[in-house]
């Protein structure tokens, strides 16, 4: 049933033919992106029995924290069960209660571990700012963020703690997928990449599981008026915030360069922001998905993708660039467009890519972690997690569609901290 709501809401939405071109990409005719076949023959089971994987230090606290309303036994259980059964022991769960009922209380009253944190609050004052409250309780080095219907693997702060271990990155973000109502099957993972500045421009695929150092916490807040859209929000923060921390070391001034030192600062660094950021290249996070939640059924949540733009809006406006962001035919995929162009506005970006089409199959693309993606793929599917047909930071391409910035904004030793930019309307044909 939901992936036939679904199929009606982008029919109605985006018409017969761009649906009937996305079905064929969902069974796989006509060319599909080779990374959406893997997508589709996932089917690993969980791993919730202990395996090998350990921490090497225990030095560092994970705050888990869980705001809870009206929450189904079954699964608060299973979110509680998935935390006890960490083979990582040091954490604190903090489990931030608005609901009007008793029932989640008497579920965590079951429990007798003292790292469990129950905090009942007195009013429901939505999502984001249930979760502001929560934050006061959490006492971690490190400060995670879990649904109260989701389940984490049992490895998930081991293998955060030992990457931890090897770099003190202000933000950790891991692979997940999703479950169903009853948790029988796993379906539709995401094999995210290392930290790509340009894809979160187009979507929270960060999502979950993630944590930030408190230092950074310190300097966020989940914002009320992005309700639905709040991790997202909330991640946008995040590195925005980092530019901020970027800057205060360099002793950059501001937006508009007023001496020499200023005049080579690159904005939204590229190596800085991928020495704060991390990502651990597992499934670790498992996503309840039931007709309640966008999950399943987008529909149910429209309010969150308007959320979403606002969020997108803010951050530009934030960074002082003139852009506008605009839905795609994807809920909650974005386009941020530049004005006159993103080399006008961003000195971060030192080159744009493509993609090279020949009758009708795309033939080459943006590399993205050393992988060429699109290759073989119809060209008027797009891709997996829609990633053809929106802007990402590509470690570079083929030359054939590939255009470099002419001025000289960016002088040959910064280049290091720039990025290229895929741009899904640049597209080169050639003949077969």
């Amino acid at each position: 049933m939901g992936k036939l709501s679904r199929t009606l809401s982008f029919m109605k939405r985006n018409g017969l033919v761009p649906t009937c071109y996305a079905a064929m990409e969902r069974l796989g005719k006509m060319g599909p992106d080779p990374d959406q076949i893997c997508a589709n023959a996932y089917s690993g089971p969980f791993a919730e029995e202990m395996t090998s994987v350990k921490a090497t230090s225990s030095r560092c606290k994970f705050s888990i924290v869980v705001p809870a309303y009206e929450t189904k036994d079954v699964y608060l259980r299973e979110m509680i069960d998935s935390v006890l059964a960490q083979t990582y022991s040091n954490w604190q769960l903090v489990i931030a209660d608005a609901s009007e009922s008793d029932r989640v209380g008497q579920t965590v009253a079951a429990y007798d571990d003292a790292r469990i944190c129950y905090v009942r609050l007195k009013e429901n004052k939505g999502i984001s700012e249930n979760t502001n409250d929560a934050l006061k309780y959490a006492d971690g080095d490190y400060i995670g963020l879990l649904d109260h219907d989701d389940r984490l693997h049992p490895e998930v702060l081991a293998e955060i703690a030992n990457l931890l271990e090897k770099n003190p990155y202000e933000m950790v973000y891991t692979d997940e997928d999703k479950i169903n109502e009853d948790s029988s099957l796993q379906f539709e993972p995401n094999f995210k990449p290392d930290f790509n500045f340009d894809f979160l421009l187009s979507n929270n695929y960060i999502c979950h599981f993630t944590v930030l150092s408190r230092n950074l916490m310190n300097r966020l807040s989940f914002r009320k008026e992005y309700d639905g859209a709040q991790d997202y929000d909330l991640f946008l923060q995040a590195v925005y915030a980092l530019e901020q921390m970027h800057r205060e070391e360099t002793g950059y001034s501001g937006n508009q360069p007023k001496n020499e030192a200023d005049k080579s600062y690159i904005p939204y660094d590229r190596s800085y922001l991928r020495k704060k950021i991390g990502h651990v290249p597992r499934v670790l996070y498992h996503w309840r998905a039931h007709m309640a939640s966008t999950a399943d059924n987008p529909e149910s949540k429209r309010y969150a993708y308007e959320a979403g733009k606002r969020a997108l809006e803010e951050f530009a406006r934030c960074s002082g660039w003139d852009a506008t962001v605009e839905h795609t035919k994807h809920l909650g995929f974005y386009r941020m467009s530049y004005h006159p162009d993103v080399f006008a506005v961003r000195r971060d970006v030192m080159a744009v890519c493509g993609k090279v089409v020949t009758g009708g199959r795309i033939t080459s693309g943006p590399v993205v972690d050393g992988k060429m993606l699109f290759e073989g793929m119809n060209e008027r599917y797009s891709g997996y997690m829609h990633r053809a047909v929106l802007t990402l930071e590509a470690d570079g391409s083929d030359e054939a569609c590939l255009r470099l910035r002419t001025d000289k904004a960016v002088s040959e030793e910064d280049k290091a901290k720039c990025r290229t930019v895929y741009l899904p309307d640049f597209v080169v044909r050639t003949q077969k």
